[in-house]
């Protein structure tokens, strides 16, 4: 199955253009290719059909494309800005964009970004992580996460003060995406390596990490248990 793909551009030429980039990015196989003209066209299509990765352009139809950003970091898929504005870069990595394309782009810079998506090439980290609720968008600062659990179609955000936030966010993209003092130590979950207490080994050779202000340990796999000692210098 191929990678289900949303462009938000107002201008034809433009997305003609980035859709003939695509198809011949080599490897990337494409399951569908969606043009949207504004971004109310795009919140349409994505509620209907979802996307695996969004490119949105920031200015379509007078429109701020930053307007929709925040709902679109929020959601399950990767958003990568391509636009003509280079003033937002740092805002837009800082809350999660994938990528941030600066036209007129290369078929080279292209094929960087979506490494990036598929995890090979992840230079910026994340400040933020936007959750939606029925309050609305929160956005959750990094430096509050001490814990990222699986939660079924979510991750479960658990926060240094106490309290936890359900995030559309894959663990995928969440292990790609956090700061070096994360780590994935099981498929259900990440742990912020200074908040680890102790690693144990409890009966039935199960391997169990004890987080900071965390009633339940967190639990680490077998092939995460040497490299997590290893980070914690045990």
């Amino acid at each position: 199955m191929g990678i289900r793909i949303v462009i938000v551009e107002d201008e034809p030429a433009a997305a003609r253009l980035l859709k003939k980039m695509l198809e011949r990015t080599p490897g990337l196989s494409i399951g569908s290719l969606a043009i949207c003209s504004s971004v109310a066209e795009a919140r349409d299509h994505l509620a209907r059909e979802g996307a695996d990765v969004v490119f949105l352009d920031l200015n379509v139809r007078g429109e701020s494309g930053f307007d929709a950003v925040d709902d679109f970091m929020a959601a399950p898929f990767d958003t990568i800005i391509a636009t003509a504005n280079p003033e937002y870069a740092v805002r837009a990595f800082e809350v999660g964009a994938a990528d941030y394309l600066l036209k007129p782009f290369s078929q080279e810079r292209l094929e960087k970004a979506l490494a990036r998506v598929r995890g090979e090439d992840r230079e910026e980290s994340m400040g933020r992580i936007l959750v939606k609720d029925h309050q609305g968008i929160t956005a959750v600062p990094v430096g509050d996460l001490k814990l990222v659990r699986s939660a079924g179609d979510y991750t479960e955000l658990h926060l240094i003060g106490g309290g936890r936030k359900l995030c559309a966010k894959s663990m995928d993209f969440l292990e790609r995406s956090l700061p070096a003092d994360f780590m994935r130590v099981h498929r259900s979950a990440i742990v912020r390596l200074s908040m680890v207490r102790r690693v144990k080994v409890v009966a039935g050779g199960k391997y169990l990490a004890e987080i900071e202000g965390e009633n339940e340990p967190a639990p680490v796999g077998r092939t995460y248990y040497k490299e997590l000692k290893e980070s914690l210098g045990l």
